[in-house]
């Protein structure tokens, strides 16, 4: 929990006992999220840098300059990396290491590993695959078995 005192203190909910103080510059502003394996702790401050507590080791992990308040944060475990949003872009990480790998301001980030892309609205992130457009007709005819396009539709759409 974030403290008036600056500080960020780790409690067992059992014995309710402090296992941790953790500096953290704090009076005004401060987040604080698990991971989501509950490893690491990403926190931020009025300084708005963003710090990775690693739980078990009691040490920091990393330390990024940040521009604005974070969110929220997202895990792809698939690929391996972490995903901290703020309110202007989405801080990727890689999850063993937490170093940085981009800073993806508003819009998306294309992975060719898998064809995907993240996009960030607001609030909200999405993860999606991109189709090229014969992807597109091969699932066009998975979802409707039944359509049916005329010659003169294939032509206006461009379609062989």
């Amino acid at each position: 929990m974030f403290c008036s005192d600056g500080k960020v203190r780790i409690v067992d909910t059992e014995s309710l006992n402090v296992t941790a103080v953790i500096h953290q510059q704090s009076r005004l502003f401060g987040f604080i999220s698990f991971t989501p394996d509950d490893k690491n702790l990403v926190m931020q401050g009025d300084d708005h840098s963003i710090q990775i507590w690693d739980i078990r080791l009691g040490k920091y992990r990393n330390r990024i300059d940040g521009t604005s308040e974070l969110h929220f944060v997202l895990s792809d475990r698939e690929d391996g990396f972490y995903l901290c949003v703020d309110e202007y872009g989405i801080n990727l990480f890689e999850a063993e290491s937490f170093a940085r790998i981009a800073y993806i301001p508003d819009g998306m980030a294309f992975f060719a590993k898998d064809n995907s892309f993240i996009q960030r609205d607001v609030r909200t992130v999405y993860r999606s695959h991109y189709m090229d457009y014969r992807e597109l007709i091969e699932e066009a005819k998975r979802q409707f078995p039944d359509a049916f396009l005329s010659e003169a539709e294939k032509r206006e759409y461009n379609i062989e």
